[in-house]
This record gives structure tokens, sequence and C-alpha cells, in this order.
């Protein structure tokens, strides 16, 4: 059992306990029921020999008088043979007792024992007492099942059987039959047992030992390689994959089905590690390509102004450039701490009442210098929203809120071309729980996004064309408006818009 780990091991001993156990529980049963049936049957018998021999000395000749000793034993010596067979066949006692107490027949007993069962064994003549004679159970004797005989027998000890038959003849009794057995349980126990159980119950653990190895190795086997796969992971090794053990007879037990979950629950962890690990370099790759383009411009900028290769009067303008490229680097580092924070849970939402126009309006005007370089045109409810004739109530944090809007509008204007054309369109509609919300659609005419890249598109660092290197961004603009709307127990997807561009749909909750 090598293979085994230490908490299976436990588990299979303890399963082998359990089998003991219930080993234990039906010896103790079946103890119980062979005793019973035991005293039941040698009752039985005892009682079918002392009828037997009570009607065949019952067609004796009697003693005229109680008193007067009745020499059947000297007379039908074959009769008292057959007693003695018979007593030595049963193991039993059988007496043969007048009504004054004298015994005129025992079957063999050892010296000791007539001591201590019969007055006066020392002067050859063998008495019981007037408790154990038999008169005291009327004409049709008695059958004793366990005890002592009342007594009779407590310096011997143990349980015995008794079967006491008057001997009648003319109405009047004339001796008694005593017929006594000591009850071994133990030996008629170990008798039934291997005659008739133990094969049975060898043959059964056998097999629930067969059936118990069978389902640790099931257990353990996929076990052995989670841990040897662990093992591979915790050494860098990301591509290791565990096969789903087959579903078999075994299936039965919730365990396996837990194994299977597990070892599925497993392979998906480890593929969600790769991806991740792949997002990060592809991050590291994007920012370091993002940062590297910046301050290389940075860096030429000011040491051509340091070593004079810039004259004073260009100054001003390229001292502007790298203003600019600061500020996008400052927005790329503030962009990665936000997801820091929203992928932490660390961020606190103010959820409240306000006006979705204003906040609209106010992203408008925020891009309007960009909007109005490229000459973009906003459409549709775009228009109407900022002269305020819709007016909208939505419930939310306005403050996360309006980075989304931010997000979108900047990501519309980035990808249209010149003269282009975003529409931004709010649509009324009801839940299945009733609660009413906005649908919010932002799409543009720029060039799209690959219907191939939308399951993808929402992922941190992701970017849709790899290849456009003018086109700036960390990639972290779309998961963080997936992340605010998903911490408002909202949704947003993307599509293909009839402009022929990008379409992002998403709801808020309307107060």
């Amino acid at each position: 059992m090598k293979f085994l780990n230490p908490a299976y091991k436990r588990t299979l001993w303890s399963l082998v306990l359990i089998v003991l156990l219930g080993l234990l529980i039906l010896l103790t049963s079946f103890y119980r029921v062979i005793t019973y049936s035991v005293n039941e049957v040698r009752s039985r018998q005892l009682d079918r020999a002392a009828l037997q021999f009570k009607e065949r000395l019952q067609e004796l000749p009697m003693p005229k008088r109680s008193d007067e000793n009745w020499e059947v034993v000297e007379k039908y010596p074959a009769l008292w043979d057959s007693m003695e067979f018979m007593s030595h066949l049963i193991n039993a006692h059988v007496w043969l007792v007048m009504p004054n107490g004298r015994v005129i027949y025992t079957s063999r007993m050892p010296d000791e024992e007539k001591t201590a069962i019969f007055e006066r064994p020392d002067l050859n003549t063998l008495r019981l007492d007037a408790d154990h004679v038999g008169s005291e159970w009327g004409d049709n004797g008695v059958v004793l099942k366990g005890g002592n005989f009342h007594g009779l027998f407590s310096g011997l000890g143990g349980s015995w059987l008794s079967v006491v038959r008057p001997i009648v003849s003319g109405g009047k009794v004339h001796a008694y039959l005593h017929i006594h057995e000591r009850v071994n349980f133990l030996r008629d126990f170990q008798l039934y047992l291997l005659n008739g159980l133990a094969i049975s119950m060898a043959v059964a653990i056998v097999v629930a030992m067969g059936f118990i190895w069978v389902f640790m190795r099931q257990l353990t086997k996929p076990i052995e390689l989670l841990s040897s796969a662990a093992d591979q992971v915790a050494l860098g090794d990301l591509s290791v994959q565990v096969s789903l053990p087959p579903v078999s007879a075994i299936a039965i037990f919730d365990e396996h089905n837990r194994i299977r979950h597990l070892i599925s629950t497993f392979n998906h962890m480890i593929r969600r590690l790769e991806a991740s690990n792949t997002e990060q370099r592809d991050f590291i790759s994007s920012i370091s390509h993002d940062l590297k383009t910046p301050l290389t411009s940075i860096n030429g900028f000011v040491q051509g102004i340091l070593d004079g290769t810039i004259p004073p009067e260009m100054h001003q303008r390229y001292l502007k450039i790298v203003g600019e490229e600061s500020q996008r680097m400052s927005d790329l580092v503030k962009d990665m701490n936000q997801v820091v924070q929203l992928d932490g849970h660390a961020l606190e939402y103010n959820f409240e009442s306000f006006g979705l126009n204003q906040m609209v309006y106010e992203v408008i005007v925020s891009l309007m210098p960009i909007l109005e370089e490229k000459h973009i045109t906003i459409q549709n409810d775009g228009i109407a929203m900022l002269n305020s004739e819709t007016p909208y109530e939505v419930l939310g944090d306005a403050t996360k809120l309006h980075r989304v809007f931010q997000n979108l509008l900047q990501n519309a204007s980035k990808f249209v071309s010149d003269y282009g054309v975003i529409s931004i369109s709010c649509q009324e509609a009801v839940g299945q729980d009733g609660a009413q919300y906005l649908l919010l659609t932002i799409e543009d005419d720029g060039p799209g996004i690959p219907e191939k890249d939308w399951p993808q598109v929402f992922e941190r660092f992701f970017k849709a064309d790899r290849s456009r290197n003018n086109r700036s961004g960390s990639g972290l603009g779309l998961y963080i408006c997936r992340q605010i709307l998903r911490a408002h127990g909202q949704q947003i997807w993307v599509d293909r818009s009839e402009l022929g561009g990008a379409k992002f749909c998403f709801t808020l909750p309307m107060s």
C-alpha cells in the first residue's frame, strides 16, 4: 500500500474497521440466535427421548408399594444398555428416581459429580432431596431450559437443560425419569459457525476486501495524478493536464463524482493560470512597448535641449510633446492601479440617483478637442441627451460610471477616421424581475472588432489589433468598464454596428 497517501490509508483502514465491526455485530447476533435455537432443539430432543423411554418403562411390571424397590435394572439389562447408549450419545445424565427420592439408576457419572449432586453417595445409596424428585410438577412433568435445576447443579456450574417425566401406571406415579444435559453453547456455536457460516463469511470478507481495494484504487489513482501534476505546476510547468478517470460502475459513489469534479476544476485552474501568465506576458510586452516609445521620445528631446541640438526657440514645442508623453504614461499607470483595485475589490462604491444626461454631456465636453480635431459627429440620442430633451435618472456610482462612458467614447473616437460618426442610443426596458433599466448603445463607423475577438475583448491587456503600433493604450479600458458594471449588477457586450464599426451595449438601473 505504498502508493496510498496517508489520508487514503486512514480511509482504507476505516473501511476495514467498519467491515470488522459489522462482522462482530453479525457474529454477536448469530451467537444469540444460535443459543436460542440450540436450547429449543436440544430441549425437544431430550423431551422426545424421555417420552420414548417413559413409554417403554410404563410397559414393565410396577412395584406394588411406593417404598418397594423396583428391580427393573436387574431384570431388564437390555433396556438400560439402550438408555446408557442414549445418554452417551446425547451427552446427558439419565436417572430413574423413586418417589421417595431414592435413585435406582444413573448413567455413568464421575464420582465427584455424584458427590456434588446426590445425598449419601458414600453409602453407595444415591438419593435426591424432595425438592428435586419431580412430584412438585404433577403428572405431566416439566421441561426446564437453562438454569441449574433449582440449584441442584450449582456446584457443577454452567447452564443445564432438564426434562422430568413421571412413570405412571394405574393412575399412580411409580417413578420419575430425569434427563439432564449441560449446555455447551460455545461448542454448538463453533459447530454451526464452521459448518454453516464460516465459508460464507470467508467468501463475503474476500469479496468485500476486493471491492474495498478496487474502490480505494479508483480513488487514490486520480489523487496521485493530481499530486504529481501539482508538483509539476509548482516547478512552473503549466502545460500539465490530468486525465479524467473513466466513468465506471464505481461512479455510483459520490466520492468518485467529486474526484472527477476536482480534476476538472484543477485542469480549469491550470488553464486559467496559463492564460493569466499569457496575459501577464502580453501585458509586460504591451506596457514595455507603450512605455518605450514615450520614454525614448522624452529622453531624446531632453538630451537635445541639454546638449543644444534643439535650438532655444524650439524648446517650448518639444517640452509640450514631453508633457503629453508624460501624461500618457501617467494615465497608463493610473489604469494599472485601478485594475489592481478592481481585482482586489478595494474600490468603494457610492450608489445614489443621478442624472445621466449631465454625465454624458461632461464626457463629450471633455473629449471635444479630439472630436473637433477629427471632425467627429455625435448622432441620435447623444444630441437629445446634450439638449436634455429626454432626462434619465439612473442609480449607481456616478464617478465610476463616468469612467465607463469616458473609456467607451474615447475608444470610439480613437478608432474612427476623420469626419467619422459616433452614435449614442438609449432605450428604456423592463427586466424579468420587473425592474426598469436603461439599455445604452455606443457605436461608430470605424474598422470594428473582428468577431473572433469578441469573447476576449473585455479581458485584461487584450488588444484586438496588435499590428497597429500607432494605437496607444494598455488594453485595460474595456476590462475596467466590465468590472465597474459588474459591481453594479449590470452587463456589457460587443456587437457589430449597422454603421460598420464596433458596437458596445450595456445596461444601467433606473432610479
